[in-house]
């Protein structure tokens, strides 16, 4: 019973670390799209891809823990059930790109896409993704998708004449 009263208390900080961490993310958001139009690209399906793999792991866990009657699998399906609510607040703004023909937004930073200085791809083949480094070496971790759209818009801004 002590470890389920744990589970309990640990998924209800979960969900309310992911609130509080998602309230400041739209806050710090919602000032940075008031300053500038942004075009917005929405790509949740790897958000939808981790929600499925949570429900099929609770799934299996809740299986165990009806049969068995154990305690830790009730304080694991427990959670899990806290995860499959927390992931999506606190990764729904990562999924969504912002962008225009001057700058982009990227981990509630406006990064000018002069000051980019590389993108290079990295990760696993399964989930591409690219690490993009500014001029002031700040490192960024964007999906491939948003990687492409970020190189297509420095390919169309005009070169600076020498």
């Amino acid at each position: 019973m002590r470890i389920i009263t744990v589970s309990i208390f640990a998924s209800l900080a979960t969900v309310t670390y992911s609130f509080m961490k998602r309230r400041k993310q739209n806050k710090v958001l919602k000032q940075l799209l008031s300053e500038n139009e942004y075009q917005k690209f929405d790509q949740n399906k790897r958000l939808l891809m981790t929600v499925g793999v949570l429900i099929l792991i609770t799934a299996i866990i809740s299986y165990y823990a009806f049969q068995e009657a154990a305690e830790t699998g009730w304080a694991l399906l427990i959670f899990l059930g806290s995860a499959l609510v927390s992931e999506p607040l606190i990764n729904r703004n990562a999924n969504i790109f912002y962008y225009n023909e001057t700058s982009c937004i990227l981990n509630e930073k406006v990064v000018p896409y002069r000051s980019i200085k590389e993108i290079k791809a990295t990760g696993l083949p399964i989930m591409k993704q690219s690490e993009i480094l500014t001029l002031s070496n700040d490192k960024y971790k964007v999906d491939a998708v948003v990687a492409s759209l970020i190189e297509d818009q420095i390919a169309k801004r005009p070169k600076k004449k020498k």
